[in-house]
């Protein structure tokens, strides 16, 4: 395993994921923008 991590690895196209996916964002952001709304505290 670690032979091919020396010599192989991974490997990944950042622009072309760029293009096919959306940016990536925190879990925050996220739910805001799909209207999530935060848990109200019962008492």
């Amino acid at each position: 395993m670690y032979r091919w991590f020396e010599k192989v690895g991974y490997d990944a196209d950042l622009e072309q994921l760029k293009c096919e996916f959306f940016a990536p964002t925190d879990l925050e952001s996220y739910l805001r923008h799909h209207d999530w709304a935060k848990p109200t505290a019962r008492v």
